[in-house]
């Protein structure tokens, strides 16, 4: 339970077979959040009061829904997606996020052609942001159709 902790800055518990959802994360002052490559599933909570975070790692996970809307937090540099269950739109990719350091894929994220493509394409480890080893569209693309 990390509700209660509102100074808390770092969370790092990547590969440590946390089952379960995701709590609710009203962290002010969480700067890097890893819970990636754990079996955490559910829907992504809302994230906008993550006001201070500039890693968001939730890839490798079970999490389902649709992706969360991450423009809000203006310090995220780098977000890990990748590796769970999201479906529906691409959000729009937040200006602050380094170049080729985020993944979203895969994902059953649509395909279809959006103005947020471009935001994702600077962002993504790869480009066009839906095109990597094992990503959406090997994965998902047929799912979309053509």
């Amino acid at each position: 339970k990390i509700e209660g902790h509102e100074n808390l800055t770092d969370v790092d518990v990547n590969n440590n077979q946390l089952e379960g959802p995701l709590p609710s994360l009203n962290l002010p002052n969480l700067f890097f959040f890893n819970i990636a490559n754990n079996r955490v599933g559910g829907t992504i909570p809302p994230v906008s009061n993550l006001v201070s975070i500039g890693e968001l790692a939730l890839g490798g996970n079970n999490l389902t829904g649709p992706m969360p809307d991450l423009t809000p937090l203006t310090n995220l540099q780098i977000v890990t997606l990748g590796g769970n269950h999201l479906q529906g739109a691409l959000t729009p990719a937040p200006p602050s996020l380094l170049d080729r350091q985020s993944t979203i894929c895969p994902n059953a994220l649509s395909l279809a052609p959006s103005d947020n493509d471009e935001g994702w394409n600077r962002v993504a480890v790869t480009s066009p942001w839906w095109q990597s080893s094992g990503g959406c569209d090997e994965l998902f693309f047929g799912s979309f159709g053509d």
